[in-house]
């Protein structure tokens, strides 16, 4: 036991704001459940806090402490996948869109002018099949001479 794990939960235990079964459910979260393996600063803030969190909720029971950190600890989880799925999601977001120029964009009168010209009449439209069939058939005639 390094000294200020032994500061951080003698202070705890001398204070007497929690029982000492919930002192022994915070430790049990933060050495085994959160994997850590000495309570280091950052860690020993954290568990500080924790305390005073769970002291603020008049919690003094094992059982209400574990169940007031299942439910911190999904939330904590919940708020990481948020901020990681926000952070992903900024990072894909498209920046700046590309915009045609007035020249190349189609206009109406372009439109228009390209449907006259597919327009064609029936009978004009039949006499150039026609006359494409002929120098179809013209060409055939040629390859296999």
């Amino acid at each position: 036991m390094t000294n200020l794990e032994q500061y951080t939960v003698k202070n705890l235990v001398e204070k007497q704001v929690l029982p000492n079964a919930v002192i022994n459910v915070l430790l049990h979260y933060y050495l085994i459940v959160q994997n850590n393996a000495v309570l280091e600063s950052k860690v020993a803030n954290r568990f500080t806090a924790a305390a005073a969190k769970l002291a603020e909720e008049k919690i003094q029971t094992p059982e209400e402490a574990m169940a007031y950190m299942r439910k911190a600890n999904q939330q904590a989880t919940a708020e990481k996948n948020k901020r990681q799925q926000t952070y992903y999601a900024k990072k894909r977001t498209v920046i700046q869109k590309e915009t045609l120029p007035d020249w190349a964009k189609e206009t109406e009168s372009d439109k228009k002018d390209e449907a006259k010209e597919n327009g064609l009449s029936k009978e004009k439209r039949a006499a150039l099949n026609a006359e494409i069939d002929e120098l179809f058939a013209e060409l055939e005639k040629g390859e296999s001479k």
